[in-house]
């Protein structure tokens, strides 16, 4: 079989780049399309890579370094038991208030004693006097202070406080009422309305007056 004759094939084809290069029209068309090829090139070499290849990519490699979860926050402190005997003597234009708090489990042993002491009470021109529970001790007053009685661990005694204060005009019951609540307050509990005040509290007799005792248990904020 004869070979092809290349060089009548060269001499063909420069023949044909003559022809184009003579004509405008046919060497626009083949600029575009050298141009156009350019263009799918270029397209290819640019693309998108979908969001969950990316988070997949950006997840931690097992064994390394996470961000750790944040702290716990610290418990809140438990509310404390507490017990509260308080007593309001009006005398004339002054209120003797007798009060007393601490740890439920200790003042529990000594509510007897109080209501003792509270019953025991007589007015000397116009001062208290009492006979002390056994046990009892009492110290000199200071300050608002007319005196300070304490009782349980001679260690580390329990305290009531005897402190006179004066009455502002108005109705006594209501005078009473609002210290009441104000005592309530101290423990976290809710008030009291008038019509609870007899049966929230204690009436003790006393010489030519009455004591509003009362017991109270309710929580205290560390």
């Amino acid at each position: 079989m004869p070979l092809p004759d290349l060089t009548q094939a060269d001499s063909a084809s420069s023949d044909r780049w003559r022809c184009l290069s003579k004509s405008p029209i046919a060497a626009g068309i083949v600029l575009a399309w050298i141009c156009s090829g350019c263009d799918q090139t270029e397209a290819i070499r640019h693309y998108r890579v979908p969001k969950d290849v990316v988070a997949e990519r950006e997840k931690p490699v097992s064994g390394g370094p996470e961000t750790p979860p944040p702290a716990a926050s610290p418990p809140a402190s438990p509310a404390v038991s507490q017990r509260m005997l308080g007593a309001i003597v009006l005398r004339s234009d002054t209120a003797w208030f007798f009060k007393a708090v601490g740890p439920d489990a200790q003042m529990a042993g000594h509510v007897d004693a109080f209501r003792s002491l509270l019953r025991s009470i007589r007015f000397v021109d116009e001062k208290p006097q009492w006979t002390l529970p056994e046990g009892w001790r009492q110290q000199a007053g200071a300050g608002m202070r007319f005196a300070t009685l304490e009782f349980g661990s001679a260690e580390d005694p329990l305290e009531l406080t005897v402190i006179p204060l004066g009455v502002p005009p108005g109705e006594p019951s209501a005078y009473i009422l609002s210290n009441v609540n104000r005592w309530r307050r101290q423990l976290q509990l809710p008030p009291i309305a008038a019509e609870e005040l007899d049966k929230e509290t204690e009436k003790i007799k006393l010489d030519g007056t009455t004591a509003t005792a009362m017991v109270l248990r309710g929580s205290a904020g560390e």
